[in-house]
């Protein structure tokens, strides 16, 4: 004798229309967001700008050497 055993599986979509909830409220939530008397800051004082004179002059040539000039152990 050989029992069946029947499982009922059921969509998350079969959810009463969870789907169309949904969306419903996504498109709610986004039609909320494009309100018209949303008014933008104003736009800040430009920044205060330095002149500075170039001039041309010799720097000397003095290399900077990271690390170790001699072995830590013997080879």
């Amino acid at each position: 004798m050989s029992s069946v055993i029947l499982r009922s599986v059921s969509s998350p979509f079969d959810n009463g229309g969870v789907v169309i909830r949904g969306t419903i409220g996504l498109l709610l939530i986004l039609l909320m967001g494009c309100g018209q008397g949303a008014t933008s800051p104003p736009a800040p004082p430009p920044p205060t700008v330095e002149v500075v004179t170039v001039t041309t002059q010799d720097l000397p040539d003095e290399p900077e050497f990271i690390g170790q000039t001699e072995a830590f152990r013997p080879v």
